[in-house]
């Protein structure tokens, strides 16, 4: 089971890449949202955390409490599809 340490440094380092997220073009962003969907790190969102590649890419059933790829970046996706939707809406 991660300890709550180990949470929080990963909801501090995921908060800073949200952060980072609202500095880019629209056209960063979807590019961006394409490498996540594949499970892979862009270097537009700053240098990739050193567990990254140690990661599994999804959980498996019965390992909840196994930290994925797919659970790391999940925020960073929703986050990046929420500011594409804003952006889309502005230009309108």
């Amino acid at each position: 089971m991660m300890n709550s340490i180990y949470c929080s440094e990963l909801l501090i380092l995921q908060n800073g890449i949200v952060k980072r997220i609202k500095d880019l073009s629209l056209d960063e962003l979807i590019e961006i949202k394409e490498s996540l969907k594949d499970l892979q790190w862009h270097d537009k969102l700053g240098s990739k955390p050193s567990f990254f590649d140690n990661l599994c890419d999804m959980n498996i059933m019965g390992f909840r409490d196994v930290l994925s790829k797919f659970d790391f970046l999940k925020p960073i996706t929703l986050k990046i599809i929420e500011v594409i939707k804003e952006g889309t809406d502005i230009e309108k």
